[in-house]
């Protein structure tokens, strides 16, 4: 588990460097990466991943984890839902939403690796605010 979170973390710092959110996310199924993106502009990691991984596996991503720096946001949740993404590993935790019916299948495990996560976000947004 920490291996993908680890990579995930990388995606986020290759968005740091290029002066986005560090948010990084990988799709994993069975134990191998499917794809992995970060966040780029206005697009969101997960998005990115989610269509990387549908162009190698098809529409649904059944089976499939999401390994993300911060949990999703509720559009990014959703769009889980409807790829049919079996869990997602989250790093930073959000408090501003809860899931809903649509969403509420999506096994959700918080707080993975969640200080080297938020550091990250941290140092962003503090170098935004100088």
């Amino acid at each position: 588990m920490f291996k993908f979170m680890d990579l995930a973390i990388q995606e986020a710092i290759n968005a740091f460097n290029k002066n986005n959110v560090p948010v990084g996310a990988v799709i994993v199924k069975n134990n191998n990466i499917i794809s992995s993106a970060h966040n780029q502009d206005f697009w969101h990691a997960e998005i990115l991943c989610i269509q990387k991984a549908q162009l190698i596996l098809g529409k649904f991503l059944n089976d499939c984890s999401l390994f993300v720096t911060l949990e999703p946001c509720p559009m990014c949740l959703y769009a889980c839902s409807l790829a049919h993404i079996n869990s997602i590993v989250c790093g930073a935790s959000r408090t501003d939403y809860r899931k809903d019916e649509k969403t509420k299948k999506i096994e959700l495990i918080k707080n993975i690796k969640q200080e080297q996560c938020s550091a990250l976000l941290k140092n962003y947004f503090n170098l935004k605010r100088l």
